[in-house]
């Protein structure tokens, strides 16, 4: 690995994948400290971000590896060990970015679980991530064995080696992709409407889950560059956007991942958006309004309809229930009077 190798467009290409890794551990980090020291309500979903920061930096050390093996020169340029390093390197970084695209929508869906009490909204919420893992599951298996045998994905030397059209393969995962991060997306933006919040909280909280689909406009840039790679016979001179928007893609998801996650802290910063109530650490207006839709539908009445909708406080509700008492004790003589008739 000699560093005198690395191209301009290489070098430029490690300023952009290391400035957004840098960006999206700051954000963790922040949510992380959101979670533990602000709210005390750490869960699972922050369990699978750093999981996904995780995947992230390798993502970032193998995009490195190509770097200082030659991408962006030309491989006939390269000896054969740098050709190697780069091969391999690229044919890795495939699948780690699949794998962290995943844990990264299992953790946004597993947060919506949580967050989002809503028997219905939680229905949906186990159905995405049923469809999200089978999509992880696909995405990393196909980039892994995209050839037979895998080394032939690098060693195109092997006798008898053959692989799957990538372009086929790989417009398949992205598109897959782009469909479940609409969805994702989306989800939380019907339950807003419906918060008994202020405006202001709505639009707060809306934007928070709609900064999320910018992740998604990478994505759709990314896809033009997937023809260019897939069917290029020269690898290290060919890969330097696709190598990048890879990186961007994957770093920008993390951070708009942990957005939701760090309302508690915005709510310090920017309490007229997000909260008009020191309770949000336990994110009362969610609760509140799942009492206010159960009210609506009482499991029993002793009075009126109205009687659960309208009664600002429990002392005005008494009398009405003290009315109904003499109706149930002018019925006893009328059960008296039956029981001679019975013998």
């Amino acid at each position: 690995m000699d560093i005198t190798n690395s191209t301009p467009a290489g070098i430029r290409v490690n300023i952009i994948v290391l400035a957004f890794t840098l960006v999206s551990s700051l954000v963790v980090f922040l949510r992380l400290f959101t979670r533990l020291v602000i709210s005390k309500m750490a869960g699972w979903e922050d369990a699978f971000i750093v999981l996904a920061k995780v995947f992230s930096v390798g993502l970032t050390v193998l995009t490195t590896e190509q770097v200082m093996n030659g991408l962006g020169n030309h491989s006939l340029g390269l000896s054969n060990s740098e050709l190697d390093i780069l091969l391999k390197s690229f044919w890795a970084s495939v699948w780690v970015y699949n794998l962290t695209l995943t844990t990264i929508k299992v953790s946004i869906v597993v947060q919506y679980f949580r967050i989002f009490p809503v028997r219905c909204f939680r229905i949906a919420c186990l159905i995405v991530l049923g469809l999200v893992v089978a999509y992880g599951a696909w995405a990393v298996s196909s980039s892994v064995l995209i050839c037979t045998p895998i080394a032939f994905s690098w060693d195109k030397s092997i006798p008898g080696g053959r692989c799957m059209n990538q372009l086929t393969v790989w417009i398949t995962n992205a598109a897959l992709n782009i469909t479940l991060d609409v969805v994702i997306f989306l989800m939380p933006l019907l339950v807003i409407r419906g918060l008994s919040i202020s405006k202001s909280q709505k639009r707060g909280l809306g934007t928070m889950f709609i900064l999320g689909a910018s992740v998604t406009l990478v994505s759709i840039v990314r896809l033009y560059s997937l023809d260019a790679i897939a069917n290029s016979k020269d690898v290290s001179f060919d890969n330097t956007d696709h190598a990048a928007l890879s990186a961007v893609e994957v770093n920008v998801g993390i951070v708009c991942a942990c957005l939701p996650g760090m309302r508690p802290l915005f709510a310090l910063v920017l309490p007229q958006y997000f909260s008009e109530s020191p309770r949000y650490l336990k994110y009362r207006t969610f609760k509140i309004d799942v009492a206010a839709e159960r009210n609506k539908y009482p499991l029993y009445t002793t009075g009126p309809p109205t009687a659960h909708i309208t009664r600002p406080s429990t002392a005005q509700t008494r009398p009405t229930t003290a009315q109904v008492r003499p109706h149930t004790a002018h019925t006893r003589p009328n059960t008296a009077q039956t029981r001679p008739h019975t013998a």
